[in-house]
């Protein structure tokens, strides 16, 4: 299952429905360029609260109360929040039982599939004086009796969304995994950043198998099932492996080999790229505690090494420590599922220089060759004008600062033939501009000195025209 549409109406500052599509077999990242307070964030957080709802968390009536439109004390209307999701033939499936279908799943297969197998959702939150008064969730062409079932589907089959909009987070001094898979009453074990980091060790050894199956030609259109459940290659391939064939130890070591060697290839050597320098440590290395008392537990770290010095990543430059927390939350977390993870991500890499930006851009459009990406900036450089058709401007179009919100989200072309919108469009405008004069991304050192030339100048000025006359 994976998301290819959502639509927003009546949320906080947006009136007439948005629609933000991610669908359409789409391989490159969609982008929300705009002034400040036009409204990026709040089309992030809306689409980011659809998911949830489709995940079948319950909304609180105070955070629901927080999205009501700003027209004054008073609301009397609906939230209308709504997304499509294409549907595949093993998402009816099961899981505990994949033989056993009943008469509702084939009833509603047959209908979802009458409408190219996709489904239309919506929820509406009815209210009347500021006061919630009902709620729904309808489903489009559905009988009504099927849609119980459907929704049990969606909740188990769509895909994770998530809204990031600070990659910064501690690495911990330790990460541990039970020895048996249990949940066991160890703080360390349930609490919250040691499932997070237990998933990335997952995460990064999947990486690292798939990396080695391209390399032997294996491919990966014959992964169980079971691969994508989470924790469990890593219990198969590390933690019940050195449990159930003591004294084979040698295999686990080459196992956390293979995940030192992945992660260094996608994070160090990258940043040594980006950077363009020879990074400021040697690498990172995960490693397994061997003095742990507790047999229940493993226990591991992850250390990063300089001349065979050890440092935490809080002592590198805050913008190799955003590079980091980047790389394990898109690209490293995109190997947990074989479904498209949906990453919203507010103004990434705002805190690094040009040259940087550039090589994120490059990052973000490989990750959406196999994930959806959605992302706010205000850098020309995160701005991909060979994709201008998935740049989309927000602006808010209230006329006076004491009007309401009137949030709209329409094609760069559109915005381009409008009056009155040049500064939403300058980062784009400026991208042009870059595009135009340094095509290759030569140093700027060399365009400088070419500028001297008149004749360069002049086949600058030509290109920039000819972009513009292409797009308008």
């Amino acid at each position: 299952m994976e998301y290819i549409k959502f639509t927003l109406e009546n949320y906080r500052g947006i009136v007439g429905p948005i629609e933000i599509g991610i669908g359409d077999n789409r391989k490159s990242p969609v982008c929300l360029i705009g002034n400040n307070e036009s409204g990026k964030t709040t089309i992030l957080k809306g689409i980011e609260l659809v998911a949830r709802l489709c995940r079948g968390d319950k909304i609180k009536n105070s955070e629901l109360a927080s999205c009501r439109p700003k027209k004054g004390i008073e609301f009397t209307g609906n939230i209308c929040l709504g997304a499509e999701l294409l549907v595949k033939k093993n998402d009816w499936v099961s899981e505990e039982n994949d033989e056993d279908e009943d008469e509702d799943i084939e009833a509603a297969k047959k209908t979802v599939k009458a409408q190219k197998n996709i489904i239309k959702i919506k929820f509406v939150f009815e209210y009347k004086r500021s006061a919630l008064v009902n709620k729904n969730t309808e489903i489009v062409g559905l009988d009504n009796s099927l849609k119980d079932t459907v929704l049990s589907v969606i909740k188990d089959k769509s895909p994770d969304v998530l809204y990031l909009d600070d990659f910064g987070f501690t690495v911990p001094e330790v990460i541990r995994i039970a020895r048996d898979g249990q949940d066991h009453e160890d703080a360390l074990l349930r609490s919250k950043q040691n499932k997070f980091w237990q998933l990335v060790l997952e995460d990064l050894l999947k990486g690292a198998e798939l990396k080695d199956r391209k390399k032997k030609k294996q491919g990966t259109h014959n992964l169980p099932s079971s691969w994508f459940t989470p924790y469990k290659l890593f219990d198969e391939l590390i933690t019940s492996w050195a449990n159930n064939n003591e004294g084979d130890q040698a295999a686990v070591r080459q196992r956390i080999g293979w995940m030192n060697q992945f992660i260094n290839d996608n994070i160090t050597k990258d940043w040594d790229n980006i950077s363009g320098l020879k990074s400021s440590f040697d690498r990172f290395e995960i490693r397994l505690i061997t003095d742990n008392r507790d047999d229940r537990f493993d226990d591991y770290e992850i250390k990063v090494f300089e001349k065979g010095n050890e440092f935490a990543l809080s002592e590198r430059s805050k913008g190799c420590q955003w590079f980091f927390c980047f790389k394990i939350q898109t690209q490293i977390r995109g190997y947990r599922d074989d479904q498209k993870t949906v990453f919203l991500l507010d103004e990434p890499a705002s805190n690094l220089h040009i040259y940087p930006q550039e090589k994120i851009l490059k990052n973000l459009i490989k990750l959406a060759k196999t994930n959806r990406v959605i992302y706010s900036t205000h850098a020309p450089h995160l701005i991909d004008v060979n994709n201008i058709d998935d740049c989309l401007v927000v602006e808010n179009k209230k006329l006076r600062e004491t009007d309401n919100a009137d949030i709209k989200v329409g094609l760069i072309k559109k915005a381009l033939q409008e009056k009155n919108n040049t500064q939403a469009l300058e980062p784009f405008l400026e991208r042009c501009f870059i595009s135009a004069i340094n095509p290759k991304q030569m140093s700027w050192k060399k365009v400088w000195n070419g500028m001297k030339n008149i004749a360069v100048v002049t086949a600058m000025v030509d290109k920039i025209t000819k972009i513009g006359n292409n797009i308008l």
